[in-house]
């Protein structure tokens, strides 16, 4: 992973994007099987700094809840098929489920099947990890 700053050219500025400090290329490789992938990312800041290291960290954590997150309630709990879509009931199955992740990981479960599969017939169990 290679990161790059760049100030931002003059005649972007004037095309109303206020308020945008840096540009950040980010230049990714990884193997898959025996083929070299690249990929390049593309990013616009409102924070004035020129430290790579500063925006890998923040793309980085970015990702990772993204990735710890989001992908796992859109796939792993099927959200996106979900028929609850608007308004509070959407908002509270949607937390309830971000809570039932919490559980999982504080008691040790780094997969969420794992963690789905423990507590599906341990009631009991389910509701002291809850009152903790």
């Amino acid at each position: 992973r290679l990161t790059k700053v760049y100030d931002v050219p003059q005649d972007i500025l004037s095309r109303n994007w206020t308020g945008v400090e840096r540009i950040i290329v980010v230049e990714r490789s990884r193997r898959h099987f025996q083929q070299t992938l690249l990929s390049t990312s593309y990013y616009l800041s409102s924070i004035a700094s020129s430290d790579a290291g500063f925006f890998t960290r923040g793309i980085r954590n970015h990702w990772l809840i993204e990735n710890k997150l989001h992908y796992v309630k859109d796939v792993i709990l099927n959200e996106d098929n979900s028929l609850i879509r608007k308004d509070l009931p959407a908002s509270n199955i949607s937390l309830l489920k971000t809570i039932a992740l919490n559980l999982f990981r504080t008691n040790g479960f780094d997969s969420v099947k794992n963690g789905i599969s423990f507590f599906a017939n341990k009631i009991k169990e389910l509701f002291h990890v809850m009152r903790t």
